[in-house]
């Protein structure tokens, strides 16, 4: 006759060695901003305002308008900041066939150095935040 092992169910074994550890990828640059661009008079957007931030600095009123180029389109999830660095009021306005979600209606920066900042959530449509105003 033949002996027959019976083994039990569910039982965990014994824990083998824990393997190393893989190299660390590296770390990301820390400034998300790819660059700084000065700007003295009303200016509109291009495509390579992507990423950066655009200082508006005049001592009057001035005007910042977001244009999307629908040839070359930015992408979802664009980012562009805005200062206002003069003493002149700015406005943000929004191009042609763009709608901008501001909380408010505000498109006015409310001070000198106060900042704001454009993200494209879709394609034509984008959100604003900051330090905004509508006086």
């Amino acid at each position: 006759m033949v002996a027959m092992r019976f083994y039990p169910r569910n039982v965990p074994g014994a824990k083998g060695d824990t393997g190393e550890k893989g190299d660390k990828g590296d770390k990301g640059d820390p400034s998300a901003i790819v660059g700084i661009d000065e700007k003295t008079d009303d200016y509109s957007t291009v495509l390579a305002d992507a990423g950066k931030l655009i200082r508006m600095g005049k001592a009057t009123a001035q005007t910042f308008t977001l244009e999307d180029d629908p040839d070359s389109p930015f992408p979802v999830k664009t980012t562009i900041l805005v200062t206002q660095s003069g003493a002149g009021q700015l406005t943000l306005a929004a191009g042609a066939g763009i709608v901008v979600h501001s909380a408010g209606n505000k498109y006015k920066l409310t001070e000198q150095f106060a900042p704001a900042c454009f993200i494209k959530i879709a394609e034509g449509e984008w959100d604003l935040t900051g330090s905004l105003t509508d006086e």
